[in-house]
C-alpha cells in the first residue's frame, strides 16, 4: 500500500479553492445586489405626483418607425393611496386599424405590483389580469369572444404563484426604479413576475439584474444610463442626471433592438380634440402623409364611406387597407407641398379662431377660421389618443374660389374627398 504524499493533498487542496473561488465571489456578488435592492427600495418617496413620470415617444423596430409608445408612472387615483399606476401603452402602425397594447398595474410604494391587466385591441390574442394574495399571484387569461368554429372560449386561470414581494412589472415600473435610485454605479437584483410567461409554462418569476452605470455622452450631451437585464433581454434606460427626466427608453433581444426616442409634438398621437384637428389641418395643407395616416380613424371613415355608397361602389371599394391605400394615393396627388414649419407656425397663429361645437358620442366638430379655408373636420377620441373620423364637405364659399388657392386650399378642398372619393 502506497503511502500518502503530504504535499499532493495541499496541491488538491489548492487547486480545489481556486476552482470554487468564482463561484463564491458571484454569490457573494449576487447576495449584495439583492441586499442592495431591498435598501434601495426601502427609501423611495411616497407615491405623489411630483415622484411619478410620463414618456412618450416614437417607436422603432430596427432603426424603422414602428409606431408610438407611452411610459408613465403616477400615484394613483384617490381611494389608493400609498400606491403607483404605472402604464405601458404602445400603439403599433402599418395597417388601417392598428394594434393597440396596454399593460396597467396597481404597484406599492416600492413598485411591488399588487394587480394589473394586459389588454390588446385584438381579441384574438391572449389578454391577462392578475392579483396578488398572501398566496401568490391569481392571474386570469382570456381570449376573444369567439373560437375557431365561433363557440365562446372559456376563461382560463392559473393559481398560485409564487412571489417574494420584490417583484417588479411593466417597462414603465423599471424605468421608475431607474430614475428613484442613487446615481453610483451600482448592482441590483430582484426578481420580475411575468403573467403571460405563466401562462404559457414558463417560470413566472424571472431574475432581473439592474446595473445603474453611471453618467455617459449620448449624442453630445451627458445623461444618467443604466440597464436591466432580464433572460435574453437588455433594456436600456437613459435619463436626464439632474431632473432624471427620460430621454430614450431601449430593448434589445437578439437581432431585435426596439427603441423609444422622442418625437415632434406634431407627430405625436393627439391628447385633445383641437390637437387631432390641427394635425389634420397641416397634414392637409403641407402634404404629410405620414401625419394624415397616423391621425385619420381608417375604420370611421371606411364605415361613413360605404354607408353612403351604392352596392356596386362599396365592392370596388375594396377592403379597408386597400381603401385606406387608394386614399393616401388621392391625397398624394392632390395636395402640395409646403414649408412645414411655415404652416406649423400659421396653424397655430388660427389656433384661438378654431370653432370647437360637441357632437353625440363624444366627437367634436371643428371648424377653423376663413385663414384656413374653414376646413371642417370631425374628431373623436379611439385608441388612447383622438382621431379624426370623419370629414364632412367645407361650407361653399360665398364667391367662387380663384384658381390657384393660398395656404390651406389644399387641405380644406379634400375635406370633402375623403368620402366622395371611396363610391368612386
Amino acid at each position: 500500500m502506497p503511502l500518502e504524499r503530504p504535499h499532493a493533498r495541499v496541491a488538491l487542496a489548492v487547486v480545489v479553492a481556486l476552482l470554487l473561488a468564482p463561484t463564491a465571489a458571484a454569490e457573494d456578488d449576487a447576495k449584495a445586489a439583492t441586499q442592495a435592492y431591498a435598501q434601495a427600495v426601502k427609501a423611495f418617496p411616497l407615491p405623489l405626483a411630483e415622484a411619478g413620470f410620463e414618456f412618450r415617444g416614437v417607436l422603432h423596430l430596427n432603426d424603422k418607425t414602428l409606431g408610438y409608445a407611452e411610459l408613465s408612472v403616477q400615484d394613483a387615483a384617490p381611494g389608493a393611496v400609498g400606491q403607483w399606476q404605472a402604464r405601458d401603452h404602445f400603439v403599433l402602425k402599418g395597417r388601417a386599424v392598428p394594434r393597440v397594447e396596454t399593460t396597467s398595474a396597481s404597484l406599492d410604494r416600492s413598485l411591488r405590483p399588487l394587480r394589473g391587466t394586459v389588454q390588446t385591441s385584438d381579441p384574438r390574442d391572449w389578454g391577462l389580469s392578475w392579483e396578488s394574495s398572501a398566496d401568490g399571484f391569481e392571474v386570469e387569461q382570456r381570449r376573444g369572444e369567439k373560437g375557431p368554429e365561433g363557440e365562446p372560449v372559456a376563461k382560463d386561470q392559473v393559481r398560485g404563484f409564487t412571489h417574494q414581494g420584490t417583484a417588479l412589472h411593466t417597462m414603465a415600473a423599471l424605468v421608475q426604479f431607474c430614475r428613484l435610485v442613487p446615481a453610483k454605479p451600482t448592482t441590483y437584483a430582484t426578481t420580475v413576475f411575468e403573467p403571460g410567461a405563466g401562462m404559457e409554462g414558463k417560470p413566472a418569476l424571472q431574475p432581473l439584474v439592474v446595473r445603474v452605470l453611471g453618467e455617459q455622452d449620448f449624442q453630445g450631451r451627458k445623461v444618467l444610463a443604466a440597464t436591466a437585464v432580464k433572460a435574453a433581454k437588455e433594456m436600456t434606460v437613459l435619463l436626464v442626471p439632474d431632473t432624471r427626466e427620460v430621454i430614450a427608453v431601449r430593448l434589445v433581444e437578439g437581432k431585435s433592438k426596439l427603441e423609444i426616442l422622442p418625437g415632434d409634438a406634431w407627430v405625436m398621437p393627439a391628447r385633445d380634440a383641437l390637437t387631432a384637428g390641427m394635425r389634420a389641418m397641416l397634414g392637409f395643407s403641407a402634404k404629410q402623409l405620414r401625419i394624415l395616416d397616423d391621425v385619420v380613424h381608417w375604420p370611421s371613415l371606411h364605415a361613413r364611406a360605404l354607408a353612403g355608397a351604392s352596392p356596386e361602389a362599396r365592392e370596388r371599394m375594396g377592403d379597408i387597407d386597400t381603401w385606406r391605400t387608394r386614399m393616401l394615393a388621392a391625397w398624394n396627388k392632390q395636395l402640395a407641398e409646403r414649408p412645414v414649419a411655415m404652416m406649423q407656425q400659421f396653424i397655430g397663429s388660427q389656433k384661438a379662431q378654431i370653432k370647437a361645437e360637441p357632437l353625440t358620442e363624444g366627437r367634436v366638430k371643428l371648424t377653423f377660421p376663413p385663414m384656413l379655408r374653414s376646413m371642417v373636420v370631425i374628431v373623436a377620441p379611439r385608441h388612447g389618443a383622438w382621431h379624426v373620423v370623419a370629414l364632412p364637405p367645407r361650407p361653399k364659399p360665398a364667391k367662387p374660389a380663384p384658381a390657384k388657392s393660398g395656404a390651406g386650399t389644399s387641405g380644406s378642398g379634400t375635406s370633402g374627398s375623403g368620402t366622395s372619393e371611396s363610391g368612386k
